[in-house]
């Protein structure tokens, strides 16, 4: 039975010589075993690699998943973090505008503020393009955010710089600006001849006294009234031993009928009341007492300074610098 052929008539349409193919039957089935497991072979394999492929989708839109939720959890971070950055750089403008006030600087408005000093990148972010959605979204406001933040935290600190400066130059102005009396406020002397025209107590003539003598005891610590340089020092006929301090900014003060000759050498640095001399009465003098006198250069030209509105220090001694 199985040596039985079987013949295959192969009839073309145009009429050309008809062929037969003949086989046996376990060919004949040999070939349709073969076929059918290739074709199974093939569905498997096909199976296979779908199965594998839907997997990795299945786990990279798991790992999808779990980093977009992560990516949330991050850009709400940083917009917590952005809207705590607005708030202090909020507070940092409102003492920027106290700042600028006390300094009287003008007030340059918020279009200024937010514009900024110098300019940042504008080329896209990273994410663009890749990054869709509300994620997108939210980062890109972010964005936008933090460089508005940038921009002002760029004014700001030209503008604290700024003011940094003026409150130096400030400083030094009032550091070398004569403020405090030249004698300790609890010593007890007081004025004993003002400035202005008076009379000469040795001529009798009238003329312009261009400080204030402040009597006291012989001895009495004579402080100088603002931080400079001492210019000069040395014994005058009438002024007796002296002392001259250049604090700068214009101003000169001198120190005169004092006890002996001051230790302090010329060029050397004095401080806001630091003790340069005592008080005594050489020169012409008829009491122990200083010659306190301030003076103010205008180009070539020095111009005597009334002393007592140089006085900011101890007001509830004032009246005690009052008696003459």
């Amino acid at each position: 039975m199985w040596k039985r052929k079987l013949t295959l008539m192969v009839i073309p349409h145009n009429r050309d010589q008809m062929r037969q193919v003949r086989a046996s039957r376990p060919t004949v089935w040999g070939l349709g075993a073969g076929l059918l497991f290739g074709c199974l072979a093939v569905a498997v394999v096909f199976y296979a690699l779908g199965y594998f492929v839907n997997r990795h989708q299945e786990a990279n839109l798991l790992a999808l998943t779990s980093e977009n939720s992560v990516l949330r959890k991050q850009v709400s971070r940083l917009q917590q973090k952005v809207e705590g950055l607005r708030n202090d750089v909020n507070d940092l403008t409102d003492m920027d505008r106290m700042f600028r006030n006390w300094v009287n600087l003008s007030e340059p408005g918020d279009e200024v503020r937010k514009m900024g000093v110098g300019g940042y990148g504008t080329s896209a972010p990273e994410w663009e393009g890749r990054v869709t959605g509300d994620i997108g979204e939210r980062l890109t406001r972010a964005n936008t955010d933090v460089d508005q933040l940038l921009r002002e935290a760029r004014f700001l600190e030209a503008s604290f710089e700024h003011i940094r400066s003026i409150l130096n130059q400030n400083e030094i102005a009032r550091l070398h600006t004569p403020s405090i009396l030249p004698v300790p406020p609890e010593t007890g002397c007081w004025i004993s001849s003002g400035f202005g025209y008076r009379t000469n107590p040795f001529t009798g003539a009238r003329q312009f006294h261009k400080g204030i003598d402040i009597a006291g005891q012989s001895g009495t610590k004579i402080l100088a009234t603002a931080n400079g340089r001492v210019e000069s020092v040395g014994k005058d006929r009438y002024l007796g031993w002296y002392i001259s301090i250049d604090h700068g900014m214009d101003y000169r003060t001198l120190y005169a009928h004092l006890l002996k000759k001051p230790s302090l050498g010329v060029g050397q640095v004095v401080k806001r009341g630091q003790v340069v001399g005592r008080m005594g009465r050489s020169g012409r003098a008829t009491a122990p007492h200083l010659h306190y006198s301030v003076t103010k250069r205008n180009g070539d030209k020095e111009h005597p300074m009334n002393p007592r509105k140089f006085i900011h220090n101890q007001e509830n001694q004032r009246h005690r610098l009052t008696r003459f």
